[in-house]
């Protein structure tokens, strides 16, 4: 019998094979003869003679590979890779094979070849045997080792298995699954295999093939995936410590456990500080549920995975990177950069003077960068531009450009002290520009992307994100049937955003204590289940305008703010990003949030400001009025912006300025009260408790009137009243007036004048302090402040205000609602009715306008009655308020009110301007259409007629009167074209030659017109 050895270059697809029973040994067993057998015959004798050598070529380098074993973290021991590099080296492997190889030893050179041979995407290949010789030491069979250069077995092979059939035994390597060949060379003989070696082989091979971790030169188009044997030992030298030392503890979440590790330096190619003994990292192990099948488990890997590839990119610094992956046992681990803790870890470390962070210099150019920088990643994620690979034929329509996070929260947040911590490359260089002064706090950066869904254009998935806490989640998640959006990811961020301000202004305590138990009070007490109480930022709340339940901004969330905004430390860039916050981001109405791109523009905006102006995030300037209080007296005019929430406050200023009320000489006094709270039925919230306000109306001789029109929302108001007042030489004037809550921002306003004294006492309600309400109170407070004095004597100036502050809103209201109407039409101008067919109401903005049109139609009306009532009170002849200045005044306000009237009337106009436009558009687009069909239906005719002919003829010649050959087969196109020919120039003469003259072209038309005028001049 003949040993036949197949070669290749690097490895065999057989592997090894070994007989576990070997075959009667005989000397004259091998049937070649001739030099090849007597070689063979050699080789054999000298291998079965190699156990009787002196151990002496094994012992020495034996004992130094053993030497430089280390333990890992988990107990084994490996021999790291620089050390076996070191130690095999192609001198000393030479020399002991010339030791243990009487004749033709192997060349070093096959075991430490020279140069490394790198593959297409210029990664070095293992093509050496270093590992396999130094197995082969360990066991004293470094005789062995031709075996594995005949059959091209190298150390990429490694490690190999056992695999056992009924007669034989096969050391293959794993990812070998065909069977090996039978004429594979190695078997086990008397001079060669033995069990003992198996098994001594396949034990040892552990400790020498510990895995290299490698970092895919193309982030964000290929991750290393690393598929690893629970009997691996994984290069971790020890678990990895923090700064002080200590050991990192575990970070044990429902979906994933995080650890943190040190890697060998010898077993990763990521590049480390000087210094450093070892690299530390972060390894996340997928958590697999007892519930979730192998191929959900896995799933849920891939998302993530896929998710982090997509923006793992070179110049993105506010995402955490994937480094690579692997697999042991199913169990699926990510391999990321370690970082110094999360967001809740920074909020907790203690800074200087223990102070918050305001008191830092330039802590706040810190916030605005990071808060910009983890906006951006955010939308990255919302707004993904998908390329697909090459060859593919997917249209735009179908690649996923949206993402959903769908998990935001601090513990998703990482802080790094620097970035990196402890990495560097071109990739990781940007945590802070060059030549930045302000303080750095550290670096921070999204992470957790196993809840990432993407989704196209318009396209609307379940809710189905596996979000662990509650505290962040979004109003719509209560829904019975909740849909996924990215609005769920800028509600969270809103929330996240409320916390670092509180943790920038008030501290650890306030973010991580004070605050979450004020919205834990606004729940409902425990059920009977004993649920704990959710601290979540929106509560359940029955409407009776909605007819059920609603979600809502809880008051205390609103309150919160509002104690920031008075905070001493709170500056003017802090002011306009909690108010930004509170206005676009913590809306209740998914539709109505504000998209990521706005964030990050309005942060972008933000930042330069405070990066222009140091005073603009320096300076403190706490916001503490709830009330505006402007005082009118003989022409000095006293403005007080003062905060009054106390009845004890409300009575001291009333003591205080008891001369001006009970004064006889003409006074003019306004409260500007803003909302508390924010409310969907508008100005049901006060800034004034039930007593406090009883006694401000009774102070201010205000009406009881006043709480029908408050509460009366549903529509606009103006009323007046002439009432007996006690001492006076005639009567008093109650005015009320509301705007209505259809729409944002209402007002109301309750005056009462005293002709006797031509004294005004009056409040406006609903000048909610966040953005929008602040601009109109101070428009309010300009325009009292600005008039001149012969105004303060007519008792309709404040309500010539009023009428110009809700100008303004119907105007903003008028162009919005135009623009967005004006949007639809265009749509279907270009694309038809088809384009909004599939929007989820196309008819909304059509019905916001004619709302809108109404209301100013309503509001006309209002105006002609405040200018009659003007005109009635210039004809008044029996009251003490009849003067030359009064009249002069009141004409002012009605010929300003008059021109109110007719602006009110060509917005009017505007509005059946664009809703007749829609309908022409529509009328037009429904024509096109329906054109277009008319023209499918002629086409679909005309080939009915084509096929028809052909149709008939076959059915005739089908039918069993007809008894036709195959010869005859010439019959069928014979008779079927001259058919067809007839059938279509019948068609052509009856039907589309009168359709041809009936449709003369135009200037056809004009020329025919003209000849029959001119035989009718004749």
């Amino acid at each position: 019998m003949v040993l036949v050895a197949k070669t290749r270059p690097f490895r065999t697809s057989w592997g090894l094979r070994l007989g576990e029973q070997a075959p009667p040994f005989s000397t004259n067993g091998f049937q070649g003869g001739g030099e090849d057998g007597g070689r063979v015959r050699d080789e054999e004798s000298n291998r079965r003679n190699e156990p009787s050598e002196p151990q002496d070529p094994y012992s020495q380098m034996a004992q130094t590979l053993r030497d430089k074993f280390i333990l890992s973290a988990d107990g084994k021991r490996f021999l790291p890779l620089d050390q076996l590099e070191a130690i095999v080296n192609e001198t000393a492997v030479q020399n002991l094979l010339d030791r243990i190889f009487t004749t033709r030893p192997p060349s070093a050179q096959d075991i430490c070849p020279r140069p490394e041979f790198q593959d297409s995407e210029n990664n070095i290949a293992d093509i050496s045997r270093r590992k396999i010789f130094a197995t082969l030491v360990l066991i004293s069979k470094v005789g062995l080792i031709r075996d594995f250069i005949t059959e091209g077995i190298t150390d990429a092979d490694l490690p190999l298995e056992r695999r056992r059939t009924a007669s034989e035994t096969f050391l293959v390597p794993r990812d070998v699954k065909s069977d090996p060949s039978p004429n594979y060379a190695l078997k086990q003989t008397p001079w060669g295999w033995t069990c003992n070696d198996i098994a001594l082989f396949c034990n040892e091979q552990w400790a020498i093939s510990a895995p290299y971790f490698s970092r895919a030169e193309d982030l964000g188009k290929k991750v290393h995936l690393y598929s690893l044997s629970p009997h691996d030992i994984l290069p971790f030298v020890k678990p990895g410590t923090d700064d002080r030392g200590n050991p990192a503890s575990l970070n044990q979440g429902f979906f994933s456990t995080v650890r943190r590790v040190k890697i060998h330096n010898a077993h990763h190619n990521f590049l480390v500080k000087a210094g450093h003994d070892g690299a530390d990292f972060a390894v996340k192990m997928i958590t697999r549920v007892h519930d979730v099948s192998a191929k959900s488990h896995k799933e849920c890997f891939e998302l993530e995975v896929e998710a982090l590839k997509r923006f793992c990119q070179k110049d993105e610094t506010h995402i955490i990177k994937l480094l690579a992956t692997y697999e042991i046992g199913g169990v699926y681990h990510l391999l990321f950069p370690v970082a110094d803790g999360n967001l809740m870890d920074l909020w907790k470390k203690p800074l200087q003077d223990m102070r918050p962070p305001a008191y830092l210099p330039g802590a706040a150019l810190w916030l605005a960068r990071e808060c910009l920088g983890i906006a951006q990643a955010l939308g990255k994620i919302h707004r993904f531009t998908y390329t697909p690979p090459l060859g593919t034929s997917m249209r735009p329509s179908q690649m996923p450009i949206h993402g959903i996070h769908g998990d935001i929260k601090p513990q998703n947040v990482l802080w790094f002290k620097e970035l990196p911590s402890h990495l560097q490359g071109s990739s990781d260089n940007s945590a802070r520009p060059a030549g930045s002064n302000d303080l750095n706090l550290g670096h921070l950066q999204l992470s957790d992307f196993g809840t990432v869904y993407f989704h196209r254009e318009k396209s609307r998935i379940r809710n189905i994100m596996p979000v662990e806490g509650v505290t962040y989640r979004a109003p719509e998640t209560n829904l019975p049937d909740p849909q996924g959006s990215p609005a769920l990811d800028i509600w969270a961020f809103g929330c996240l955003y409320v916390d670092m301000i509180t943790w920038f202004l008030c501290g650890y305590v306030a973010v991580d204590e004070d605050f979450p138990f004020a919205r834990t009070q606004d729940e409902p007490e425990p059920g009977e289940d004993g649920l704990p109480r959710q601290d979540k930022f929106f509560i359940s709340s029955r409407s009776w305008f909605k007819r059920g339940e609603i979600q809502v901004v809880k008051p205390s969330v609103t309150e919160w703010i509002e104690s920031l905004h008075k905070n001493p430390r709170c500056s003017q860039f802090l002011h306009d990003f909690l108010d930004f916050i509170e206005v676009h981001m913590l809306v209740v109405s998914p539709n109505d949030r504000v998209e990521c791109t706005k964030v990050v523009q309005e942060l972008l905006r933000l930042k330069v400001k405070c990066d222009q102006t140091s005073a603009y995030h320096e300076a403190g300037k706490p916001r503490v009025w709830t009330s505006f209080i402007f005082n009118y007296l003989l022409g000095n005019r006293q403005v007080q912006s003062v905060d009054i929430t106390t009845e004890a406050k409300w009575k001291e200023w009333f003591d205080d300025e008891k001369g001006i009320l009970l004064t006889s000489k003409p006074t003019t006094s306004v409260i500007l009260g803003s909302r508390s709270k924010e409310s969907l039925e508008g100005l049901d919230y006060l800034p004034f408790s039930r007593s406090i306000f009883e006694y401000i109306l009774q102070r201010f001789s205000i009406h009881d009137s006043v709480a029908r029109t408050i509460f009366r929302n549903y529509t606009a108001t103006f009323s007046r009243a002439y009432l007996v007042s006690e001492g006076a030489a005639g009567n008093a004037i109650v005015y009320n007036c509301r705007s209505s809550a259809q729409w944002g921002n209402d007002l109301a306003l309750s005056a009462t004048y005293f002709p006797d004294t031509g004294s005004i006492f009056a409040i406006f309600y609903g000048c909610n302090d966040h953005s929008i309400g602040k601009t109109i109170m101070t428009k309010i407070a300009n325009r009292i402040s600005k008039s001149s004095e012969d105004a303060f004597s007519h008792p309709m100036f404040l309500v010539g205000v009023f009428a110009e502050i809700e100008r303004a809103r119907m105007r903003e209201l008028v162009l919005t609602a135009k623009l967005s109407l004006q949007n639809v039409i265009n749509a279907l101008q270009i694309n038809g009715y088809k384009s909004i067919s599939h929007s989820t109401s196309p008819a909304d903005p059509w019905l916001n306008v004619y709302e809108i049109r109404n209301g100013l139609e309503f509001w006309a009306k209002l105006l002609m009655n405040m200018i009659s009532h003007i005109e009635e009170l210039d004809r008044d002849q029996h009251h003490r308020h009849q003067s030359e200045l009064f009249r002069r005044t009141g004409r002012r306000i009605k010929d300003r009110l008059e021109e109110l009237h007719l602006e009110y009337e060509g917005l009017v106009k505007d509005c059946d301007r664009i809703v007749d436009g829609m309908t022409l558009a529509t009328s037009l687009a429904l024509a096109r259409d329906n054109m277009n069909d008319g023209k499918q239906m002629k086409a679909i005719a005309l080939l009915t007629m084509i096929f028809l002919p052909a149709t008939f003829v076959a059915t005739f010649f089908s039918m069993t009167l007809v008894e036709l050959g195959p010869s005859y087969g010439w019959l069928y196109p014979s008779v079927t074209i001259p058919l067809t020919i007839t059938v279509l120039s019948a068609y052509w003469v009856a039907v589309v030659k009168p359709w041809k003259k009936q449709d003369l072209d135009p200037a056809d038309a004009y020329k025919s017109d003209e000849k029959s005028r001119y035989c009718c001049l004749v």
